[in-house]
């Protein structure tokens, strides 16, 4: 585990010790400029990092508590807005877990073919689990949720989020282990990508 602020310095240093910069460079690229430039080759480390252990997408989240649910008259469905931009990754992966507040219970992922085999059954309302669908426009649509007899209007969740999404003082779970790995795969990203040095529109 380490801070986003610590990763920074960690890429930094990837960044010296590959040759791309020259030891007097490393003063002139700031923690900013590499921030920036980390935003725009976060998501694809994350899935090149852990395309061979889903399960560790599990550590990797920030978590955000007590997330209202709202309701949609239009569509007559109930939904959880994101309270942050998440990485898109293959089936969803973005969103580890929706938990109802105050509870032991979860909901459970499922995909639009699902959801259409599920509201063409008789028996669906006897179906004992809510289900979650990300709907593409930020929000995590809820399917087979009953608002009134579950006594449920905050969730928590667990999501993985975009690198711009941290503040410097936050802990990025890293799995253990893995920190050497991820901040090579970054730095490389960044070569291939030369947005460390090309800083002519940060503002900075």
């Amino acid at each position: 585990m380490a801070t986003k602020a610590q990763i920074i310095e960690l890429v930094r240093r990837e960044i010296l010790s590959n040759g791309t910069l020259i030891n007097d460079d490393l003063g002139k690229v700031s923690p900013r400029q590499v921030a920036l430039a980390l935003e725009q080759v976060y998501a694809d480390a994350v899935f090149l990092m852990l395309k061979n252990s889903p399960n560790d997408l599990d550590f990797l989240t920030k978590n955000y508590n007590e997330v209202d649910i709202n309701y949609d008259r239009t569509e007559n469905s109930y939904y959880i807005t994101l309270p942050a931009t998440i990485v898109q990754l293959p089936n969803n992966g973005g969103v580890r877990l929706v938990k109802p507040h105050g509870t032991n219970f979860k909901f459970y992922p499922t995909s639009n073919e699902d959801v259409d085999l599920f509201e063409g059954m008789d028996v669906k309302t006897h179906y004992d689990r809510t289900l979650y669908l990300l709907d593409g426009q930020g929000k995590i649509k809820l399917i087979n949720f009953d608002y009134a007899s579950h006594n449920i209007r905050k969730v928590n969740l667990k999501l993985v989020v975009d690198f711009g999404e941290y503040a410097m003082t936050d802990e990025i779970s890293i799995p253990s282990g893995k920190i050497t790995e991820f901040t090579s795969i970054l730095s490389k990203k960044l070569f291939q990508k030369s947005k460390v040095l090309d800083t002519s529109s940060d503002g900075v």
